[in-house]
């Protein structure tokens, strides 16, 4: 029986793409309503669009980086750690290389020190 990865760790991933969706949602229900011209981009309105898609834009990213920062403790948890980085191709111009040695060093007991 393989053993299941921390609870905690599954629910950040639960977390992630709820927050991808709100970004969507923003864009097509709200951004998308706004033609890219000089007028528009200059209301209120769409300037308050644009700082909220923002701070929904930060969410996301922020979502995603809580799952990669997560300490992984078990092979469960490196395997469901990498497993929604690669599905969120989130090796795309990150570098995620210390995390990833730290949770190593954590599953092997090398590096670590007592």
């Amino acid at each position: 029986m393989t053993a299941a990865a921390n609870r905690n760790l599954l629910a950040l991933i639960n977390v992630a793409p709820i927050a991808r969706e709100a970004v969507e949602r923003h864009q097509r229900e709200v951004l998308d309503q706004y033609e890219p011209t000089l007028t528009t981009f200059s209301t209120d309105a769409h300037q308050q669009a644009i700082a909220d898609s923002n701070a929904l834009n930060d969410a996301a990213a922020e979502a995603l980086d809580r799952v990669a920062h997560f300490p992984a403790a078990t092979a469960a948890d490196l395997h469901a750690k990498l497993s929604f980085m690669v599905e969120n191709d989130m090796g795309n111009g990150f570098d995620w290389l210390t995390e990833l040695l730290a949770d190593a060093e954590r599953l092997t007991g090398k590096g670590v020190e007592a």
